[in-house]
């Protein structure tokens, strides 16, 4: 298809799943915000994909993803978000995404580990118990305040200024 000149995709209330390939070639976007979506639910693989060798010189999408109102997101498939360049900020506040899905590629999103600056997982529940940032090299801020299962967070970068771990109650 034809590429997309789309900056920011707003999703609401009412979708519970974003698509295999629904978003690829949108490569001016910049913003994914589905604060106001509590009824999404799962995110289908490469949903927000990128073709790779094609995409135009300097592009850099989307910088901002916003989960934060998505309280039953549980699942990203895999390379959901491949070949999207330099997201800078990712928050799944109280979404139910386990921790892997932040610190592992399967998602893309650890192709962010180069350009990530902010991460919020705010009053994340569900399995949170170990998270491992070797190798983050950008992160500025890390949020992660509420996480009651969080029992390990280790590799911290010292590049990070910024960090919140009030009432992770399992934390030693």
């Amino acid at each position: 298809g034809k590429d997309s000149v789309v900056t920011k995709i707003v999703i609401s209330d009412g979708i519970t799943r974003i698509g295999t390939n629904t978003f690829t070639r949108t490569y001016n976007l910049n913003e994914i915000d589905a604060s106001n979506c509590s009824t999404l639910q799962e995110i289908g693989g490469s949903a927000f994909k990128q073709q790779s060798g094609s995409t135009p010189n300097n592009t850099q999408n989307p910088k901002i993803i916003n989960f934060s109102g998505c309280v039953n997101l549980t699942t990203i498939e895999g390379q959901a978000f491949q070949d999207c360049k330099g997201i800078e900020e990712l928050d799944i506040s109280r979404t139910k995404l386990k921790a892997s899905y932040i610190t592992t590629a399967s998602a893309g999103f650890g192709s962010g580990k180069d350009t990530l600056k902010i991460i919020r997982a705010n009053g994340c529940t569900n399995d949170f118990s170990k998270l491992d940032f070797n190798g983050w090299k950008n992160l500025k801020t890390l949020e992660l305040s509420g996480c009651t299962n969080l029992s390990t967070l280790s590799n911290v970068p010292n590049n990070v200024t910024s960090l919140d771990i009030s009432d992770c109650t399992k934390l030693t």
